[in-house]
């Protein structure tokens, strides 16, 4: 009986010691789960191409694993995941792992974007331009990218791009006072009409297809102090002489792009001058399809531009 209960305490005290050997196992790999996490990383690579010489292949490989191969002269993007800290980019020569780059980077606890260039020569790979940010500053950098480029585009398209700001026109409206006071202003009691003349009248419609230099001249000159109507474009701004908020307006006959028939200008213009109607916009710039009323003033022979004063001006 004694033997009985030896035995049967025994075997209780193994099945004990089993269950906390187990146990702490599993305590342990839970630790090196968290020890060993891993975050997502994009490795994007770019292959300069070569015209002639060292027009090899590459492999791309993380702490010796390979991600895969990339062909001469091209791009791709690889991803893998990564635990938290320092790991190195090897990228080699296809058949021959001597000629290599190698960089060093560190993984972030979150989301990794690594990114470089490569130029293959007959002894090395070259990496330039190597970064390793995470995908929240990449995706930041490339908005702001986007943005300054459309700034730089936007700039392109005008050297001036008219505001209307409440200290603008209050600025606009000294100058405009200054002018009036200091330049000269087409006449006034210049033959006026209650109906614009407009396409209908096929002298009109000659007239705003014709380059000819003469029926340009003759047509404004007959018509001088008539107000006209007509479907154009600003094809240029131009700050005048030193004011700032004053412009010179170069209007195209047709929609954005063509160049047909006589060419306007509104020359010495505030904003307000311009008699916008319609779907106002907050800035003007080149390119903008209008619909235009304005009064004939005269025809420059040297510029070869028709001078005219809006009566009212419309986005279309």
């Amino acid at each position: 009986m004694k033997k009985f209960f030896s035995v049967l305490l025994a075997t209780i005290a193994l099945t004990c010691l089993c269950a906390c050997g187990a146990s702490n196992k599993s305590e342990e790999a839970k630790d090196d789960e968290q020890i060993e996490a891993k975050q997502p990383v994009r490795i994007e690579v770019n292959c300069n191409s070569n015209l002639f010489f060292s027009r090899y292949d590459l492999r791309i490989l993380v702490d010796d694993t390979e991600l895969g191969t990339l062909d001469h002269g091209t791009s791709n993007a690889y991803e893998t995941e990564l635990t938290e800290g320092k790991h190195t980019l090897a990228i080699q020569k296809r058949d021959d792992a001597s000629v290599d780059g190698l960089s060093e980077f560190e993984v972030q606890p979150e989301e990794m974007v690594v990114s470089c260039t490569v130029a293959c020569t007959s002894s090395q790979v070259e990496i330039k331009d190597f970064k390793a940010i995470t995908k929240a500053e990449k995706e930041l950098a490339e908005r702001e990218a986007e943005e300054q480029a459309k700034r730089e585009e936007e700039g392109k398209q005008t050297e001036a791009t008219p505001q209307t700001t409440e200290e603008e026109k209050a600025l606009e409206s000294e100058e405009s006072e200054e002018h009036t006071n200091t330049a000269s202003k087409p006449d006034k009691n210049a033959e006026q009409t209650d109906v614009p003349i407009t396409t209908a009248d096929p002298t009109f419609a000659a007239f705003l297809t014709t380059e000819n230099t003469s029926e340009i001249s003759s047509f404004v000159s007959s018509h001088q102090g008539r107000t006209i109507e007509f479907d154009g474009y600003i094809a240029n701004i131009m700050h005048h002489e030193s004011y700032s908020t004053r412009y010179d307006f170069l209007i195209y006959v047709g929609d954005s792009g063509s160049a047909i028939g006589p060419m306007f200008k509104i020359e010495d213009a505030g904003i307000s001058d311009l008699k916008l109607s319609g779907n106002v916009p907050d800035s003007l710039h080149e390119g903008m399809n209008i619909r235009i009323k304005a009064r004939l003033i005269e025809y420059n022979s040297v510029s070869g531009l028709c001078m005219i004063d809006p009566e009212e001006t419309s986005l279309r």
